[in-house]
């Protein structure tokens, strides 16, 4: 079995095909790593086939048992992935569906230790990011400590059955976790443990030189979020960013991934450069290195780093007062439902409204709403309530920050009234239920037409949530035309 090539894309996202090629067999367990390697689950599930696998007898092999375990492994790379390689936010059935066990291989060493990597290493080190993250914002350090502890007790099964540079692996991913929950002295014994076993392995080299370069330039955050974190809670105190020794580890980094040959890796630090340059102000050198990044994702086929460079340009882009169309990102949506991953999007989604928030908070209510606006069409796109619910929330927000009352009670979601005896429709139009629950007199709210130019679709709900008070009592009526007179006539409905 083709062990090293698998172990290569798993762990360092990078392979060297070997001399004699890849049995015909075996072709199927190498493009699903591949797949993998470029953040593409979906893509690994159907190279890998429809999973009917005998589960006993003589047809069982080693190949149907790592075919097993790198299902296991896409499964958790499309529901429990965001960027910054961090795990999700799931809900109660994904969660089941991502706790499946994973298979007991045959009497293979090669089997064995594949089954383990794929099976359980992988999905453990995104749970326990997941935990180490949501840990430090709640300062909950035991339950941090205890992820950590559980992930690297897979250090005594990978010592008979692995090199050390595989288990240098585990340890740089224990330092990843033990820094993202503010354990300073854990890091540095993972970061030391890693160095020693990595010893001239440029995989693991240039991986632990990355993650080094990504701890000094954002202590809370990762360069992949531009320095900002998704569930918006900045665990203090933030530790300034060292530009230069993360430009240096960087450096480091890309001399590793160039002698490799690691096309993604090369993109990689391509986006953290432009991090760099985002730090610094310089915008011109950020775009260019947002190009380079781009252009080396798409050679190397990594279809999520690809997509993520998509989503930091288009960020940029709006920051410097660009009006994207609406459809700048809709690749991002059909690559999630066709080979990539729906949680990594989902978290995508995330990283527009918390951009759009530092924007409104710094008062840059324009560019907040045009980042919502992509962020809208995306959660919609890509089925994902819970982000659509976020952006419905942080459309409220913005419009009760900017005073815009009306808006605001037109975006929230009606009150629900218990019916009275008899009824079998709720409340009637004239109920005061009808009302937005945020109305405010014309005295005290501003005319803001600017505000429907830039969201149209927002008079238009104004409008249909206030038809039923238009046609209600004469109070009711006289109510209506003052609470939507902020936005002109009603609009005329799209062809």
């Amino acid at each position: 079995m083709t062990r090293d090539l698998l172990l290569s894309l798993l762990l360092a996202g990078h392979g060297t095909v070997p001399p004699g090629g890849v049995p015909p067999v075996e072709r199927p367990l190498a493009e699903a790593a591949a797949a993998l390697a470029a953040g593409e689950p979906k893509r690994a599930l159907r190279a890998l086939g429809s999973g009917a696998r005998p589960a006993t007898g003589t047809a069982r092999t080693a190949v149907h048992d790592v075919a097993n375990a790198l299902r296991v492994a896409a499964l958790a790379q499309d529901l429990n992935w965001f960027p910054g390689d961090g795990g999700a936010v799931m809900s109660e059935e994904d969660i089941a569906r991502v706790a499946r066990p994973a298979p007991r291989p045959v009497a293979d060493p090669d089997a064995v230790l594949l089954v383990l990597v794929a099976a359980r290493l992988i999905p453990d080190i995104l749970s326990a990011r997941a935990v180490a993250d949501h840990s430090r914002a709640a300062q909950d350090v035991l339950s941090a400590r205890r992820a950590l502890d559980q992930l690297t007790a897979r250090e005594s099964q990978l010592a008979t059955l692995a090199p050390p540079s595989v288990r240098a692996h585990l340890w740089i991913a224990a330092a990843d976790v033990a820094h993202r929950a503010g354990l300073v002295d854990e890091t540095t014994a993972a970061l030391t443990t890693a160095q020693s076993l990595a010893g001239a392995d440029p995989a693991a080299l240039a991986q632990l030189a990355t993650l080094q370069g990504d701890m000094v330039l954002a202590s809370v955050s990762r360069p992949e979020l531009l320095g900002l974190r998704l569930d918006m809670d900045l665990p203090g105190p933030v530790v300034p960013p060292d530009v230069e020794s993360a430009r240096a580890h960087y450096a480091r980094a890309d001399a590793l991934f160039t002698r490799l040959g690691h096309g993604g890796g090369r993109a990689a630090i391509a986006l953290r450069r432009a991090h760099l340059a985002r730090h610094a102000d310089d915008f011109t050198t950020c775009a260019a290195f947002l190009d380079a990044a781009g252009r080396a994702a798409r050679e190397s086929g990594a279809g999520a780093l690809a997509r993520l460079v998509e989503a930091h340009s288009a960020v940029d882009r709006i920051g410097s007062g660009e009006d994207l169309p609406a459809d700048a990102l809709d690749e991002l949506s059909r690559w999630s439902r066709t080979d990539g991953s729906g949680s990594f999007a989902r978290g995508l989604i995330r990283l527009l409204v918390v951009r759009s928030r530092t924007w409104r908070d710094r008062g840059a209510a324009l560019s907040a709403l045009r980042c919502l606006r992509l962020a809208r069409r995306l959660a919609v796109a890509s089925d994902a309530p819970t982000e659509r619910e976020l952006v419905e929330r942080a459309h409220v927000e913005l419009a009760d920050r900017l005073n815009v009352r009306r808006a605001s009670a037109v975006l929230l979601p009606p009150i629900p009234r218990r019916r009275s005896p008899g009824s079998a429709t709720g409340p009637s139009p004239n109920s005061p239920s009808c009302a937005p629950r945020a109305w405010r007199s014309p005295s005290t709210t501003p005319s803001r037409p600017w505000v429907s130019r830039t969201w149209p679709s927002l008079t238009r709900r104004a409008w249909r949530s206030c038809a039923g008070c238009r046609r209600g009592s004469p109070t009711s009526r006289r109510w209506a035309r003052r609470s939507t007179s902020w936005c002109g006539p009603p609009p005329a409905k799209r062809p």
